[in-house]
């Protein structure tokens, strides 16, 4: 058991990623809440988003940092063992093979790249690339 020296509530893992009973009130205050040894890779996906989406709508959504254009494009989040990015069906389908050649985790829209293994960037960039190109038509980027 651990208790978080700030909320004082107690948990079964040490150290567990929470939010001491406070919502994030947008992305950038999530990613600095998280652990420091995650937030580089969260702001680079951020990055990511805002140069090839510039018009997306940034929000917290069920507690996980979401960037919007009419639709969901990608919502992220961190656990102990992974970073999650919530896409697309299609975009998981697409990269299946890349998935498993970087031992990543994955069913209906969701990728979980374990933090134990080197993060797969490049596939990061594809699969947030291709997430976007579903949902933003050529024209508007």
């Amino acid at each position: 058991m651990w208790t978080c020296p700030i909320c004082k509530h107690y948990f079964k893992e040490v150290n567990q990623n929470h939010f001491c009973k406070t919502t994030p009130t947008n992305i950038e205050d999530y990613i600095n809440r998280t652990p420091e040894e995650y937030r580089e890779i969260l702001q680079q996906i951020c990055e990511i988003v805002r140069k090839y989406a510039p018009n997306a709508t940034e929000k917290i959504v069920r507690n996980m940092p979401t960037f919007f254009h009419e639709q969901i494009l990608i919502q992220f989040d961190i656990t102990k063992n992974h970073l999650e990015l919530h896409l697309s069906d299609e975009t998981v389908r697409y990269f299946e093979a890349q998935l498993i050649d970087n031992l990543c985790k994955y069913s209906r829209g969701i990728v979980q790249i374990p933090w134990n293994n080197p993060i797969p960037f490049k596939l990061i960039w594809y699969l947030i690339l291709f997430r976007i190109n579903e949902v933003i038509p050529l024209e508007e980027l």
